[in-house]
C-alpha cells in the first residue's frame, strides 16, 4: 500500500466536503481546513508521531441552534467502558459485531467498521442527508436504544449528539500502542485484526471501504426527531399551563429564603446536567413541600392536606427535572422520568415520616462542590 492510497482513503473518509477541523496536536487544537490539500498537509505534518483527528461533520451541515444536516452517526466502541483490565478488546469486538448484525438483518445494510489501533472500533452509519431540529437530543434516545436493543456494553456517550464531535482519521496512527487506524472485514477475527493492523504501512493490503446507505436510517431519525420535538413543544406547553407558586407575604424568614433558592433552581434549571438526585434530596423537594405547606411542617398537616401538597410538590418537581439537560457532561441520558418520579415519593415518602428538614444552601455547596457551577448567577 503506498501513499497515494491512504491520500484517497483520507479523502474519501471526508466525503461530505469543508471546510471541518483537523486535530493532532497534544493539546487537541482544532484547525480549520478549507479544503482537502489543506487537511493532507496537516495529516502528514503529524503522521507517525500524533493521534489525528477529523470533524465528523462539516461545517456546512452544522445549522445552529441544535440543528444539524446529519448524513451520518459515528459510533464510538471503547473497551474500557466494560473492562478495563482486558487487554484483547473483546467485549468492543463483541458489541461491533452485535451492531454490524444488526443493521444488516434490520436494513440490509453493511456499516464501514474501523479498528482504532488500541482495543476500540469507530462504527459510521452513512445516509441521506436529513435534517435534524433536535440533533443531541434525538441522538441520545437513539443510542439510547441501540445500546438496551442489544445490551451493549462498551458504546462510548461522550459527546453523544456533539455536533463538533471529532473522530481518528483512517490510517493514522495510534499513538499510545503503535498500531494503524485501519477499515476492517467485520467478519475477521480479532488475530487477524490486531495482525493487519501490526503490519507495516508499505505491507498493508489495501481494503475496500464502501460509502454506502442506509436506506431507512435517515427516515427513523427524522422520525425520532418529531416525537423530541413534540415533547419538547408539551413541556413548554405544560409549564405555560401550571400557575406559579403562590407566594404568601406574611411568610416568615425560612419560608422567603426557601422561596427565593427555589426561585433560582428553576431559574437555572436547564444548564443542570448532574446530581439531579443530590439536589432532589437536599433542595427541590423539602424546599418545595415546605412552600407548599404555607411554611407549615408537612408531617402536621392533616392527611387530607398532606396529600394535596404531596401531589402538588411531585408535579412541581418533575417540572424541574424535565427542564434539566437531557444528557450528563459524560454523555450519559438522564435517567428515565419514572425513575425521578419514584425518587421524589421516596423522598417525600421519608418526610412524612421523619419531618426531615432541608440541608443549608451554604451546606450543600460545601458537600457539592461539583454542582456549585450550575448555581453561578
Amino acid at each position: 500500500m503506498n501513499d497515494d492510497y491512504m491520500e484517497e482513503q483520507w479523502r474519501r473518509h471526508t466525503y461530505d466536503g469543508f471546510p471541518r477541523c483537523v486535530s493532532y496536536k497534544q493539546e487537541r487544537y482544532r484547525i480549520p481546513v478549507r479544503n482537502f490539500d489543506n487537511l493532507k498537509w496537516h495529516v502528514w505534518q503529524g503522521f507517525g508521531t500524533h493521534n489525528i483527528y477529523v470533524d465528523v461533520y462539516p461545517e456546512r451541515n452544522i445549522l445552529g441552534q441544535d440543528a444539524l444536516l446529519c448524513n451520518k452517526i459515528y459510533i464510538d466502541l471503547d473497551n474500557d467502558k466494560a473492562d478495563k483490565t482486558d487487554k484483547t478488546g473483546k467485549y468492543a469486538y463483541g458489541d461491533m459485531r452485535s451492531i454490524v448484525r444488526f443493521f444488516k438483518e434490520q436494513y440490509s445494510y453493511s456499516p464501514r467498521v474501523y479498528y482504532s489501533g488500541g482495543r476500540g472500533y469507530a462504527v459510521y452509519l452513512d445516509f441521506d442527508e436529513t435534517p435534524l431540529n433536535h440533533f443531541k437530543d434525538t441522538l441520545t434516545e437513539f443510542y439510547t436504544m441501540l445500546k438496551d436493543q442489544l445490551g451493549l456494553k462498551t458504546i462510548d456517550t461522550t459527546s453523544v449528539g456533539d455536533d463538533r464531535r471529532i473522530s481518528r482519521l483512517p490510517y493514522t496512527m495510534h499513538q499510545k500502542s503503535g498500531r494503524l487506524c485501519t477499515p476492517i472485514d467485520t467478519n475477521w477475527t480479532i488475530s487477524q485484526i490486531m495482525g493487519y493492523s501490526d503490519s507495516f504501512v508499505e505491507d498493508l493490503q489495501e481494503q475496500d471501504v464502501i460509502i454506502g446507505n442506509c436506506e431507512g436510517l435517515g427516515k427513523s431519525l427524522k422520525s425520532l426527531d418529531d416525537v423530541v420535538t413534540d415533547r419538547i413543544k408539551e413541556r413548554a406547553e405544560k409549564a405555560k399551563e401550571t400557575p406559579p407558586i403562590q407566594f404568601h407575604e406574611d411568610g416568615d424568614a425560612v419560608y422567603l429564603r426557601y422561596f427565593d433558592e427555589l426561585t433560582w433552581a428553576f431559574n437555572i434549571a436547564s444548564t443542570y446536567a448532574e446530581g439531579r438526585h443530590r439536589t432532589l434530596w437536599c433542595i427541590i423537594v423539602p424546599r418545595m413541600l415546605y412552600v407548599l405547606a404555607e411554611g407549615k411542617s408537612f408531617k402536621e398537616l392533616s392527611e387530607e392536606k398532606q396529600e394535596s401538597v404531596a401531589n402538588q410538590a411531585e408535579a412541581r418537581c418533575m417540572e424541574w427535572v424535565l427542564s434539566t439537560s437531557l444528557v450528563d457532561p459524560d454523555g450519559t441520558p438522564r435517567k428515565s422520568d419514572e425513575n425521578y418520579r419514584a425518587y421524589i415519593r421516596a423522598i417525600i415518602r421519608q418526610h412524612r415520616k421523619d419531618n426531615w428538614h432541608p440541608w443549608n444552601i451554604e451546606t450543600f455547596f460545601l458537600e457539592n462542590p461539583d454542582l456549585v457551577k450550575y448555581w453561578r448567577m
